[in-house]
């Protein structure tokens, strides 16, 4: 986490148990008590959360309701811009590469183990050579991550990739998530369980503990909130996972996984058995209480 920038960061510590998405400058909330609110890109409550429902319309507003009271509030949300670039397509060479053709014409003279068409107006394409991936910008230049950086790319949306990796020597179906740019600079550091990148305004990053980081796109977290839930939480999230894997029969993955979590479950279940002694302990010091006042009673 040292390679973090921090500019102008606030911090959002227990007040919120939710926060979505930045649109057109404001996030909705959730409070404790399940109310919906709006926040500014400063953390400030622009609508407190005392409301019941919100949605947002195609025309750029945030409607919440409580009863009969309704609230709105007009963002600067802008519809995603159409840019006047075809989408090109891939073809499959005799040899079983791929490469692009643009009416049928090759484009670049270039081909790849595995290749994703450039989507209609955006710059770049998923590319995979030699078990690396990477991508392909519209003027040829190509940038390529050994599996030891990202494991996959997710495509290019407005200038942006999200960014996978799994480390296989430890837990090969837990990923984490980061964000690079079209030249290939690592925006959002590659650490993150979700990175979700809808609006112009702020990039959303939760981590495994369900901390939530905003970052604008210079790769500064400007916001952050933190909920203060264990470091477990990663770990039972790898134990969802393998349960998953077990029910598709697949015993070996799953005992994988399942050696890495021993220490975890074994330090569970001695917290459990600790917490049950101490209970029943209890429970047996107030039978003899009882037994003690009946017999006192009796004489």
């Amino acid at each position: 986490m040292n390679d973090i920038k921090f500019k102008n960061h606030e911090v959002l510590e227990g007040k919120y148990t939710y926060i979505g998405d930045y649109i057109g400058g404001y996030a909705v909330v959730t409070s404790k008590d399940k109310k919906v609110g709006l926040i500014n890109m400063k953390g400030e409550e622009e609508v407190p959360p005392i409301y019941d429902e919100y949605t947002f319309t195609m025309e750029g507003f945030f409607i919440f309701s409580k009863g009969e009271e309704i609230v709105s509030i007009k963002t600067n949300h802008k519809k995603k811009e159409k840019i006047d670039l075809p989408k090109i397509e891939t073809k499959r060479l005799p040899d079983g590469k791929i490469t692009y053709y643009n009416d049928n014409k090759k484009v670049f003279d270039i081909s790849f183990d595995s290749a994703y068409a450039i989507p209609e107006g955006e710059n770049a394409g998923i590319i995979i050579r030699n078990n690396s991936c990477g991508f392909i910008r519209r003027d040829g230049v190509t940038i390529l991550y050994s599996p030891n950086k990202f494991y996959a790319l997710e495509d290019f949306d407005r200038g942006y990739s999200v960014t996978q990796f799994r480390d296989t020597s430890k837990n090969p179906y837990l990923y984490t998530h980061g964000l690079i740019d079209l030249d290939g600079n690592e925006i959002i550091p590659c650490i993150y369980k979700r990175v979700s990148y809808v609006d112009t305004d702020l990039i959303r990053a939760v981590d495994f503990n369900g901390n939530i980081y905003f970052y604008n796109t210079n790769g500064e977290i400007v916001l952050s909130f933190f909920t203060g839930l264990s470091s477990i939480t990663m770990e039972i999230e790898s134990l969802n996972i393998a349960r998953e894997y077990k029910a598709s029969n697949n015993d070996e993955l799953f005992s994988k996984i399942r050696t890495d979590l021993t220490s975890l479950k074994e330090a569970i279940s001695q917290s459990i058995s600790e917490v049950i002694k101490m209970e029943n302990k209890s429970k047996k010091e107030k039978g003899k209480q009882k037994h003690y006042t009946k017999n006192t009673k009796e004489d």
